[in-house]
């Protein structure tokens, strides 16, 4: 399997040196934490991801850090495809001698477990496409339309447009394919003809400080399924969930924002999608 095919995930724990207060989770300093990791096995690489443009190959969580006598232990899942995952193999050859700094405090990481590689052909493979599938929004989430009027604009709902179409661009940056072409035009408004919400469950929001100002997104677990007249839009949405399990959902995914579980699909029961 080669990394321009495949996508790999590798969870950390790391200790925060004096870290003083109450535990906390940080979105921000998750991003900074990444580029000073990878730089140390391809800073070419580091810098190019760093100023490329567009969807870029990884995807983080927060870092959520424990007090500990006198000192923080931190939670971290890093998640990269594409090119990055020949990048990342350098950076954790050197991880456990790996030094950085998170808000002030040297950080080191004392333990990695990296998850299998996946390849991203077998994440649309991976096994019968069900009636619909259900997700968790792990992290704060929600959708960025750029500036408008004077101000950034957000979306705070996880319409299935937005969510699925998020999906489907990460999907094709990593190299996924998808069984017919789609229109590049009202790509959203096609998305949300084919798509439904099934249930909802503890959707609510929050507010959280994500480095240069206050940001708010949503939580929750949502069922999404297909019902379009396409014969394989129920495998391309299974697929697409798989792989948001690792990519994320919407915007500043790179910094902690838009975690996503995959909690599986189900089948049709008397005619209904449950």
């Amino acid at each position: 399997m080669t990394g321009e095919s495949s996508v790999w995930r590798i969870r950390f724990r790391l200790a925060v040196d004096r870290w003083r207060g109450d535990g906390r989770t940080l979105y921000s300093p998750s991003h900074s934490l990444f580029f000073q990791l990878l730089s140390t096995g391809s800073g070419e690489a580091a810098r190019s991801v760093h100023d490329a443009r567009g969807r870029k190959p990884f995807a983080l969580s927060p870092l959520r850090v424990s007090p500990r006598g006198g000192m923080g232990v931190a939670e971290w899942t890093v998640a990269v495809w594409g090119p990055l995952v020949t990048a990342m193999e350098g950076s954790l050859e050197a991880a456990l001698r790996f030094t950085g700094d998170v808000l002030g405090h040297r950080v080191a990481i004392v333990e990695a477990r990296p998850d299998p590689k996946v390849a991203i052909a077998d994440l649309g493979a991976a096994g019968a496409a069900a009636a619909s599938v259900e997700v968790e929004f792990l992290s704060p989430t929600f959708f960025s339309f750029g500036r408008r009027f004077g101000r950034q604009q957000y979306e705070l709902l996880p319409l299935p447009e937005l969510v699925v179409g998020s999906w489907a661009a990460a999907w094709c940056s990593a190299g996924g394919t998808l069984p017919a072409p789609m229109p590049e035009e009202a790509f959203r408004e096609w998305l949300g003809e084919r798509v439904a919400v099934r249930s909802i469950e503890g959707l609510h929001t929050v507010t959280v400080d994500g480095g240069e100002t206050a940001l708010t997104g949503f939580l929750g677990t949502v069922r999404y399924a297909w019902i379009g007249p396409e014969p394989w839009g129920p495998g391309l949405l299974a697929a697409l969930a798989r792989f948001a399990s690792y990519a994320g959902t919407g915007a500043k995914t790179g910094h902690g924002f838009g975690l996503t579980a995959f909690q599986g699909g189900s089948e049709t029961r008397a005619g209904l999608v449950w």
